[in-house]
């Protein structure tokens, strides 16, 4: 007989004896299906029974009552071992049985007719107990004992027995496989239901938020050294790291400037830090107000790579205590994959000013990214942006091959297939790889939804991302590695990204490439 489900590996109570009919009931050579544990939300005077084990057979439906260890009955209250039973066993699969059979025709599960041309019968097996006498309570057909489940030829012989026994109280057709299945089906039916789009990225936003060990350990470090550069690939956390940095310094009294290149990332880290005795700038405002010399005790930078500049370092190096080479200061920095987004940075200055008189320090869990992401970006690049602690659900980031012509018509569609899955509009963004299509793409995408370049979206985040704007042309991959790098890595929960089908054996070429060296590098 076919069983469901196929494996226990905890039985109620660890019954010993329920394990012993459930080993004989999935190595019976008799035709049917039977249904471990089969619970009952209705029930005459219970508010929940169970039946052991339910048999649907050609015969019909069969309920299985098991009573495992000594089993007595004294002044007609029955016992196991010495806890009293509320009512004997046949008592009980009786009326569960009966109560299922009244179920199934109100709920018309094979059609009302149908439900009641079906035999049903019950039995009650003793695995561990010698045969109780016979009495017209409950007849000695309807009982097994420990011998009965010595053997699988005695144990099929009972419930075939068993069988006979209700039939000769009143013999229906018999149910054709079909009908057993379509029964079975509707007793316990399989299914799969994802969790909802939303709920999914509702549970990974919370688990986002929770800061790994590897970033409370930089924090602990941090507060033993003056001056530290933090590095770390897109999605490390060396924002989160940045901000309760300034959050715990702030608390001990110092006076704090956070800068950053990008006046959108310093307008969200704005809003989110409204502390006294800390000052939050964009690298052009830096340099526009007039600040006093030694005006701050720490300096935090964000997104440091871009602040490389000349210009910037010598207005750094003039307000805080003690300037760059003395100074209290945390930079946070990606100097391999996002350096490049600005023409007029330098990267050798952060060797020549920078890292002289620091403490190196590197972030390798990515925290922000899915692993999915993770290892899209990786492929479709060749960045290294860390290890995710993440579990994405198995959604992998998808492309779509597109025109210039069709582009719009294609964001569009998916911007719909999320909002249709409870994702509101502000949950999604739009990023744009080279600014020159900007225009083209804001003008035609028709949705309530935020669109903006790469490079002004850079230090930010969002849970849906759309990334499209790759011009044509055969060094587009090469020229704008960077723009797709960062802005794949914008993406928290889902990806999809539009590419011109002019670079379809570029683009697979290089992923290829990258997929190849990777696992190379991962062979021990």
């Amino acid at each position: 007989m076919k069983i469901n489900p196929e494996h226990v590996h905890e039985f109620p109570g660890d019954s010993a004896a329920e394990k012993k009919v459930f080993e004989r009931f999935r190595n019976s050579s008799l035709p049917g299906t039977v249904l471990h544990s089969f619970n009952l939300s209705k029930h005459r005077y219970k508010k929940w029974a169970e039946i052991d084990f339910l048999c649907v057979m050609p015969f019909g439906i069969m309920g299985i009552e098991v009573k495992g260890g000594k089993v007595s009955r004294h002044e007609g209250k029955w016992f196991t071992y010495q806890n009293q039973l509320k009512e004997s066993p046949f008592d009980q699969v009786r009326g569960a049985t009966y109560d299922l059979i009244d179920l199934l025709r109100d709920k018309k599960m094979l059609g009302h007719q149908t439900m009641r041309s079906v035999n049903f019968g019950w039995g009650v097996l003793l695995p561990d107990s010698r045969r109780v006498p016979e009495t017209p309570e409950h007849p000695d057909a309807m009982l097994g004992d420990y011998q009965t489940c010595g053997s699988q030829s005695k144990f099929d012989g009972w419930l075939e027995a068993l069988v006979d026994y209700w039939t000769s109280k009143k013999s229906l057709p018999d149910l054709s496989q079909r009908r057993i299945g379509e029964l079975v089906k509707n007793l316990r039916p399989n299914f799969d239901r994802p969790i909802p789009l939303g709920e999914h990225a509702k549970r990974l936003n919370e688990r986002i938020l929770r800061f790994s060990e590897e970033q409370f350990d930089r924090l602990d470090e941090m507060t033993e050294n003056d001056r530290i550069i933090c590095r770390g690939g897109a999605g490390t956390g060396k924002t989160f790291l940045a901000l309760e940095t300034v959050r715990r310094e702030a608390a001990q009294g110092r006076r704090v400037l956070l800068v950053a290149r990008s006046p959108g990332l310093v307008d969200w880290i704005r809003s989110g830090l409204p502390l006294p005795n800390v000052t939050v700038l964009c690298a052009k405002d830096l340099c526009l107000q007039k600040i006093q010399d030694d005006a701050f005790d720490l300096l935090v930078v964000d997104e440091g790579q871009d602040l490389l500049v000349m210009r910037y370092l010598e207005v750094l190096d003039r307000v805080l205590c003690g300037g760059l080479s003395h100074g209290r200061w945390r930079w946070f920095m990606d100097d391999q994959n996002q350096a490049g987004l600005h023409s007029d940075t330098d990267q050798s200055l952060c060797d020549q000013f920078l890292q002289p008189t620091a403490a190196l320090k590197r972030l390798r869990k990515n925290c922000r990214n899915t692993r999915e992401i993770v290892e899209f970006t990786q492929y479709s690049t060749g960045a290294d942006i860390g290890e995710s602690e993440l579990e994405g659900g198995g959604e992998i980031p998808e492309f779509e091959f597109v025109d210039h012509g069709n582009e719009d018509r294609s964001i569009m569609k998916r911007l719909d297939l999320w909002h249709d899955q409870d994702i509101h509009w502000d949950r999604m963004v739009v990023l744009i790889c080279d600014p020159g299509q900007y225009d083209r793409i804001a003008g035609q995408v028709d949705r309530p939804v935020r669109i903006e370049s790469v490079l002004d979206f850079k230090g930010l985040e969002s849970d849906f991302v759309v990334l499209a704007g790759l011009p044509d042309g055969s060094d587009s991959l090469e020229r704008f590695r960077a723009e797709l790098y960062t802005g794949m890595t914008r993406a928290k929960i889902r990806l999809w990204i539009a590419v011109p089908g002019s670079l379809e054996k570029n683009w697979n070429d290089v992923r290829t490439q990258n997929i190849v060296r990777i696992k190379m590098e991962c062979q021990p």
